[in-house]
Parts: C-alpha cells; structure tokens; sequence
C-alpha cells in the first residue's frame, strides 16, 4: 500500500518515524513530507522497501491516490492560532489541508486535540461522543477538520499531550530542576496526557482494520494530575536516581486567567472498540523520563 505521513518532522511524527514497523507493514511504500524540519534517516526506514521524504522539488513523483494517510500536518501553537491575524493561515492548514488530503486518499487517520473541549467539565471526562465546544480557536478549527474527515469516511484520534516524545509539558520541569527559570506550575489545571507507545499501538489496530465515520480518544489511565502533580513527579524521579537538582521543591500558583481547567478525555469506549489499553499516566512520565535520561 502507498502510506502517506504528513507533520512527519513534528514531535509526533518523530515519535512514529522512530517504530515505523510497529505501525506499518514492511512492504508498504512509505512516502513522508517535510517542511521546514530535516526528516533524519531513522534506523526503522532500513526495514522497508521504499520510504520517499517529499519536499516541493520532488512531491511531483508522489502518488495521486494514497490507500492510507496519517495526517498529523497543521499549525499546532495554541498562542499562535488565536491572534486574530493569523486565522486565514490556520483555517487554510487545519482545515483546507485536511481536505485536500481526504480527496486524495482512500483512508485518512487525523489525528486532533483535546482542546475541541472547553476543559470546563467539572470533574467528568469528556466522551468520545460528547458535543464539541472548543477551548479556543485551534480547538475550533480542528473541530472543523474533524467534521470534513468524518464527511469522508475518515478516522479521528484526538490525543492529550504527548508523553514520549519531546513535548512543551515535562521540558520545562526538568529544566526547572536543572536551573532554568520558570514560572511557577498551576496546581489548578488538570490534564492526563497520552503516551507514544499507546498511541502507536491504536494506529496499527486502525490501519489494519477498515474503521470508518469513527471518533477515538488517547489518553493515559489513571486519575488526572494537575501541572503542579507532573512537575512533583518529576521531582521525586530526579530523588530517586539522585539526579542532581537545584531545587528542593517546585514552585505552585494557582491559574487565575482564562484556560481550560479540566480538560480529560475518557477512553473507556474507545478501549472496547479497539481492545487496547491505556498506560497509567504516572507510569508513563516514568517511562518518559527514563528515556530522556538515557539519552542525555
């Protein structure tokens, strides 16, 4: 099968990039693209036939038609997607793009965001089936996309964030503990995040299966941790392999501006449909760490 990865230089598509063979089968041709980012040569490419990185100069010699395209292109930065100045440009990424790649394959997997929630739901997890009310404008043009994906037959994951990959919630901790400045973490906003190797255990299912017209949901299990929770975990890993730390505690704050303060997806339906699991959410920063460490 021709196999289209799009955002395939983006922290998740990295993470993908890394355990190809654990998503896709070995003679499939792989094509990815790349904008800006340098897709490296990643050891996983080595175990397929044909992997093609299209870039402007070369996207003249890709499929027309691709049997299956994970779509993780588009404009992801929250602060960015809501200026008013830069709504064309979101709207044209987010949602144009998705639309072009849904008339030009036979199955697409877009994968979205939490953030088609407000994260106001006082203490109940958002359903896979539950009405979209977006957090704010990216929420809100992903929600648009999800509906043009759907319209076609398509897959939706939407995800947390991502645990596993190189992501905007654990650095800046660990950075913290390393010396860095930092604002202090809000003990008020809770989130459970997903994790790499759960997600990427739902795309082989939904790859080799013919799901269509579905909404999914990943999402780590266990109970939901605010900032302040995950920064203190990150804290006591460092004690523990004795790590050295230029703090004794990490500062808190209660948020007291506009921003979701409960946004967790339930996956329970999701579970079933699948017959997958989900990782404990204090595992998975476990396991995350353990990584980053092996490999500073």
């Amino acid at each position: 099968m021709n196999v289209l990865i799009t955002g395939a230089s983006s922290r998740i598509g990295r993470g993908v990039l890394e355990n190809l063979d654990k998503v896709f089968n070995l003679e499939d041709e792989i094509w990815l693209t790349q904008r800006t980012s340098l897709i490296p040569d990643y050891p996983s490419f080595k175990k397929f036939n044909k992997v093609y990185i299209i870039r402007d100069s070369s996207s003249k010699f890709a499929p027309k038609v691709y049997d299956f395209v994970l779509h993780l292109a588009g404009v992801v930065d929250t602060k960015y997607c809501n200026r008013p100045e830069n709504a064309r440009e979101v709207i044209d990424s987010n949602v144009g793009l998705t639309a072009s790649m849904c008339q030009s394959a036979k199955r697409v997997l877009f994968v979205s965001t939490d953030n088609v929630f407000s994260g106001n739901s006082e203490g109940r997890f958002y359903t896979e089936q539950d009405s979209i009310e977006p957090a704010n404008f990216y929420g809100l043009s992903k929600a648009c996309a999800e509906r043009v994906v759907i319209h076609f037959g398509g897959v939706v994951v939407r995800v947390q964030s991502m645990l596993g990959v190189d992501n905007r919630l654990i650095t800046p901790m660990v950075r913290t503990l390393q010396g860095f400045d930092h604002l202090p973490f809000w003990n008020n906003i809770f989130l459970r995040p997903a994790y790499l190797f759960d997600f990427l255990k739902m795309l082989r299912r939904i790859y080799i299966g013919e799901y269509r017209n579905v909404i999914y949901h990943c999402s780590c299990s266990g109970e939901p941790l605010s900032r302040f929770d995950i920064a203190d975990a990150v804290l006591n890993y460092f004690r523990r392999h004795n790590i050295p730390s230029s703090r004794e505690e990490m500062p808190q704050e209660v948020c007291t501006i506009s921003f979701p303060r409960r946004l967790v997806l339930d996956t329970a339906w999701t579970c079933g449909q699948l017959s997958v699991n989900f990782t404990d959410v204090r595992l998975a920063i476990e396991r995350h760490l353990d990584v980053l460490f092996e490999q500073a």
